[in-house]
């Protein structure tokens, strides 16, 4: 009979990790963790948790434990929590960090189905992947509750559903939250944001940051609600409030970065923005239509003379007798001498044909030219005199 397939190889065993072979051994390694440990899953391992969450909490408050848990990005490994119990619970004195791992089938009565922070802890997921877990409250993939903090980049929180609000992410009396690369997607909540609800934080709170993010497909009264002040990172023509509110100020639908843009007239070049006014009303001689970036000069032939147009057909033509050669002009200049313009919007005027001139500036017909008198001869175009 054939031999059995090879196990895959192991990782490189990073320095000052220890390679972890099974869930027995790893519950064990954190759980007694008195010091800061660096821990290694192997490439493409599946751990089942076997209804019991993986617990970092540390009783010194005077030290603060870092556990670290890393697997292969490009084969990560997976813990099954078997829809019996959340993955990670993360307190006090404790600083969780996962590295490429893949998280599936958490399930929590109460608060965050695969990871929940708490009383201080610190969570810090990196290239992670949380998929079809459950909380009967807050928080069915992650919640952050009573001054803890949460570092997600690189984060996949998938097919997730809280009973009450935050289907991907509930945070409440947040110390920090920040959120960069990621990806929430598919996620329901019961009541409040399908895929974050950030509901509160710490008076002293170093704040929360949202960037470059994609919500795809989430399910819930609203995709995000922030009643305490969110910043996030725009794409330059957007910008996004700190809260949200209800209606048209909710914060709905699918959107990657910022969901808001920038108001017809005015323009954003920057990426903090907060109001639909962004950076300013679109300046002299350019128009802005809605999420524009970089105003956009008016064509040759056409002036603007005031501040916030927002639209190519705001901009006005130069009336005969005037051109404009230039584009994102706020003026039109007269025909000199010698030449005409007799169409609206002209880039250019005329010369004055041969056999006579064209004494005035700012003609607006050829029929202002002259015949040269008995005697006189001008062989070329474009005569004044």
């Amino acid at each position: 009979p054939p031999s059995p397939p090879s196990p895959p190889p192991l990782p490189p065993l990073l320095p000052s990790h220890r390679l972890v072979e099974s869930v027995e051994e790893l519950r064990a390694l954190v759980v007694t963790a008195a010091s800061d440990t660096s821990l290694q899953l192997q490439r493409g391992a599946f751990l089942s948790l076997g209804g019991s969450e993986l617990e970092c909490t540390n009783l010194n408050a005077s030290q603060i434990i870092a556990i670290s848990i890393r697997s292969s990005p490009d084969a990560s490994a997976t813990i099954d929590a078997d829809g019996r119990s959340r993955h990670f619970r993360v307190s006090g004195g404790c600083r969780l960090l996962l590295h490429d791992i893949t998280l599936i089938n958490g399930h929590e009565e109460e608060d965050g189905g695969s990871v929940l922070a708490e009383d201080g802890g610190e969570a810090v997921l990196r290239g992670i992947t949380i998929s079809n877990s459950s909380a009967g409250r807050d928080g069915g993939g992650i919640a952050s509750k009573r001054g803890s903090r949460l570092d997600l980049q690189a984060v996949a929180v998938t097919g997730c559903v809280a009973g009450n609000s935050g289907g991907g992410l509930f945070a409440s009396l947040s110390q920090s939250l920040g959120i960069k690369d990621s990806i929430f997607e598919r996620n329901r909540a019961e009541k409040g944001a399908g895929a974050i609800e950030y509901s509160s934080q710490e008076t002293n709170s170093d704040g929360a940051l949202i960037a470059a993010t994609t919500f795809k497909g989430n399910d819930g009264e609203t995709t995000v609600s922030s009643d305490a002040p969110v910043k996030w990172t725009c794409q330059r023509g957007k910008y996004m409030p700190p809260t949200s509110g209800k209606g048209a100020d909710a914060f709905t639908g699918d959107f990657t970065g910022c969901l808001k843009e920038c108001a017809a007239g005015f323009y954003g070049n920057e990426t903090d923005l907060q109001s639909p006014t962004c950076s300013g009303q679109c300046p002299l001689g350019h128009h802005c239509e809605e999420g524009t970036a970089d105003p956009t000069p008016c064509p040759p032939g056409t002036r603007m003379p005031a501040l916030g147009a927002a639209s190519e057909e705001a901009c006005l033509p130069c009336a005969p007798g005037q051109y404009q050669p230039l584009a994102g002009q706020e003026g039109c200049i007269a025909c000199p001498a010698g030449s005409f313009s007799s169409a609206v919007g002209s880039p250019a005027c005329e010369d004055c044909p041969k056999g006579g001139f064209c004494e005035d500036a700012g003609a607006a017909s050829r029929l202002v030219w002259q015949a040269c008198p008995a005697g006189g001869f001008n062989p070329t175009t474009g005569s004044s005199s």
